[in-house]
């Protein structure tokens, strides 16, 4: 099915006040990745791309330029100002520049995340949208939509200019579906879109939707879909699917939650999401007679990492799984010693996650080798975007109170930042 509406859409400038964010967005990606982050792995550049990819629970992102310092917000006043909403996602491209969602509105901003203004297209009302963020110019926008002809639109927008114009893309479906994950690129180009179809399979299946794009987001086609038996090369209906993963054009990898004992869900495709294949996982030796949970791995060249979430006979803990070859053979490190929702990989050695049950941040230098335990954060965090070693930000919304934290020392100690949205 092709998606070959494609109109264009003037976008909002509203002005923001004169007076520095994270991604929404964190261990995806790269495309662990594509580039938005909203809960979930991130990371940053795949193949030849420097795109962050957001899916599952981990997050990563690019890296960037070296932070610089603001005098004027050297010492932030806690909290938001009363104009600020909870921030859905967030993708910072350098110190200054980045991206995030909220609910219902696009944002952007200019000063490192102190003041927010709304870019998003005047006449479209996002609902669980998903964003990938390229550049400062160029973002993908997927989100569900109600009209008068079919309540199960789903739309992908797209802008090359930072938000001044916008174009749309509207995929027509005959029943609900809910956005995986953000749209998947690797290069301006090429991008695919994973889409869950509500009802029908029994507990613990999920029937999924893969897209593709090879201009850029015009048009889109489905290249292939769960079925029963996999007769023809389409990922199962067995799993929670937890999203997708593309290294270059032709190879990416599909990940989910399957309740099975000693048993990880992996599959990866060789033809651009046309037919997939299971790709068998060795068990980590300390996790015996546990279940895995995937999420899409992050990669940078050749070199990967496979966040998988381990629950054992006592806890749930976090496990990297390692590749240099491109994905052809994956070793597990040594299991960490919590459990992690949000995951930001920033390049193969440095990356960071929340604890899910103490809210306490980790950070590894070594590729999850070991892990060092740094702060609370005192509140749930939704989503993690760092810019290199050093710089990040974090997001949360406790009791719908909007939080957004920074650092400028790799997580070891965190700053409030009093945000406002025009």
């Amino acid at each position: 099915m092709n998606m070959n509406t494609f109109r264009d859409i003037t976008g909002t400038h509203k002005t923001v006040g004169s007076p520095m964010l994270v991604i929404a967005l964190l261990l995806t990606a790269l495309l662990l990745a594509a580039c938005g982050s909203s809960g979930g792995t991130t990371t940053g550049s795949s193949g030849t791309q420097n795109t962050p990819t957001t899916i599952g629970t981990t997050v990563t992102g690019l890296q960037g330029a070296t932070p610089t310092t603001n005098p004027a917000h050297a010492t932030p006043t806690p909290g938001p100002s009363a104009s600020a909403v909870p921030f859905t996602s967030i993708r910072m491209l350098d110190s200054q520049n980045g991206w995030a969602t909220t609910s219902t509105a696009l944002l952007k901003t200019t000063d490192g995340g102190w003041h927010w203004h709304n870019v998003g297209p005047t006449n479209t009302t996002l609902k669980f949208a998903r964003g990938e963020f390229f550049s400062s110019q160029i973002a993908w926008v997927a989100t569900q939509v109600a009209n008068s002809s079919n309540p199960y639109a789903i739309e992908v927008l797209r802008t090359l200019n930072g938000g001044q114009s916008w174009q749309t893309s509207t995929l027509t479906t005959d029943n609900e579906h809910g956005i995986m994950g953000p749209p998947n690129f690797v290069n301006t180009q090429n991008g695919w879109l994973e889409l869950s179809s509500s009802g029908g399979p029994a507990a613990g299946s999920e029937a999924v939707e893969i897209y593709r794009t090879t201009d850029g987001g015009q048009t889109w086609t489905k290249v292939s879909a769960t079925t029963n038996e996999q007769p023809n090369g389409g990922l199962p209906l067995g799993g929670i699917k937890s999203g997708i993963s593309f290294k270059d054009t032709q190879n990416g990898w599909a990940t989910a939650s399957y309740y099975a004992t000693n048993n990880a869900w992996l599959y990866v495709t060789h033809d651009a999401g046309k037919t997939w294949q299971k790709q068998s996982l060795p068990l980590n030796l300390n996790a015996s007679n546990s279940e895995y949970d995937t999420t899409p791995p992050v990669f940078i060249g050749n070199d990967g990492l496979l966040p998988v979430h381990v629950s054992t006979s006592t806890q749930p803990v976090l496990d990297f799984y390692i590749t240099h070859d491109g994905g052809q053979s994956w070793t597990p490190e040594l299991l960490a010693p919590f459990n992690a929702t949000n995951t930001y990989v920033v390049d193969m050695a440095h990356a960071w996650a929340t604890d899910t049950s103490s809210n306490v941040f980790y950070r590894t230098v070594n590729g999850g080798v070991s892990w060092q335990k740094e702060q609370s954060a005192g509140q749930t965090i939704d989503a993690l975007s760092f810019i290199n070693d050093s710089e990040g930000w974090a997001i949360g919304s406790p009791n719908d109170k909007p939080v957004l934290l920074h650092t400028t020392d790799g997580g070891q100690t965190w700053q409030h930042i009093n945000y406002a949205i025009q």
